[in-house]
C-alpha cells in the first residue's frame, strides 16, 4: 500500500513539475546586475615609472553595472552592457611611483613623493567599459543560453600629469621632471565575444553566469620632460605602448525578464 501511495505521489510531483516547466513564459526583455572577477591575460609594460601612472593591467573585482537584452524577432536581439573595475588605493600607487622615481634619480637628487593631488581618484572605476552588440536566445525549459558579440569603448583611469622638483645632492643644481599623458588613451574600441547561461526560478527571475573575452588597444602614451633649471636645457623622452590588451571576465548576476502573455517556452 505504501509503495502504491509513494508511486502516486511521485507521479503527481512529476506532473506538477512538468506543468510548471511548460508554464514558463518566453522572455523578451532581460535586465541583469551582478559582480565577478576580471582576469588580465597579458601584461603591458612601458616603463617602471609610467606603469605606476596607469592601471591598464588591473585584475580583480568587476561590477556588471547593468546589462539590457532586447529580443526583437526569432530570438535575435541586442544587448547594452556597462561594466566597471572599482578604483584601488591611490595612495599606494603614489608610494610606488615615488619608489620608482627614487630608483631612477635618487643617486643624484633628493626625490619628492610627487603631486598627491594628481593621484587622487577622479572616477570610482580604474577601468570602465560600455558595449553594444547582437545576441541570440536559446530557451530550454529552465535554462536560457545566449551567445553574443559586442563592440564598445574602454576608458582607463590614469594620472594625466605629474611634476617633480628635485635638488642635487651635495650641489645647488635643480631639475623639474614632468610626466604628461596623452588624453587620447581613452575611448578606444574593444571587441568582445561572450556567452550567458541563465537558470530561471520562474517566468520572471533567474540567476546568470556570464563569460566574456575582450580585447582592445592599450594606447599608453606619456612624455617625460627633464628641465635643468640652471641651463634651461630640456631632455624629452616619449613612452608609448600600442599593444593589444586581452581580458577574460566572469560574472554572476541576478536577472529579471519580461515577456508576452500566453507565449511560453515550450510552445
Amino acid at each position: 500500500m505504501k509503495n502504491i501511495f509513494f508511486a502516486a505521489l511521485l507521479c503527481v510531483l512529476v506532473n506538477a513539475i512538468s506543468a510548471q516547466e511548460k508554464a514558463l513564459r518566453k522572455q523578451r526583455i532581460l535586465l541583469s546586475h551582478g559582480a565577478g572577477y576580471a582576469f588580465s591575460l597579458n601584461n603591458l609594460h612601458v616603463n617602471p615609472i609610467i606603469d605606476r601612472l596607469t592601471d591598464v593591467n588591473s585584475s580583480g573585482l568587476l561590477f556588471q553595472l547593468i546589462s539590457l537584452n532586447l529580443f526583437i524577432k526569432n530570438n535575435i536581439g541586442f544587448e547594452i552592457s556597462l561594466n566597471g573595475f572599482p578604483s584601488k588605493n591611490a595612495n599606494k600607487r603614489q608610494e610606488n611611483f615615488a619608489k620608482e622615481l627614487e630608483n631612477k634619480f635618487g643617486s643624484r637628487y633628493y626625490v619628492s613623493k610627487g603631486n598627491s593631488y594628481n593621484f587622487q581618484q577622479t572616477s570610482p572605476f580604474d577601468l570602465f567599459t560600455g558595449t553594444f552588440g547582437l545576441c541570440y536566445k536559446i530557451e530550454r525549459k529552465r535554462f536560457t543560453y545566449i551567445p553574443k558579440f559586442s563592440i564598445g569603448v574602454v576608458s582607463i583611469t590614469q594620472v594625466p600629469s605629474d611634476y617633480n622638483y628635485m635638488k642635487e645632492i651635495n650641489g645647488n643644481n635643480e631639475i623639474m621632471v614632468n610626466y604628461i599623458g596623452n588624453r587620447n588613451s581613452n575611448g578606444k574600441l574593444l571587441m568582445s565575444p561572450a556567452a550567458t547561461i541563465m537558470y530561471r526560478f520562474n517566468s520572471i527571475a533567474g540567476v546568470s553566469l556570464n563569460l566574456s573575452y575582450c580585447q582592445y588597444k592599450a594606447a599608453i602614451s606619456y612624455t617625460e620632460t627633464i628641465n635643468d633649471l640652471a641651463t634651461n636645457q630640456q631632455t624629452i623622452t616619449y613612452y608609448i605602448n600600442r599593444e593589444t590588451m586581452k581580458r577574460l571576465n566572469a560574472t554572476i548576476s541576478f536577472t529579471i525578464g519580461f515577456g508576452r502573455k500566453h507565449d511560453f517556452v515550450n510552445k
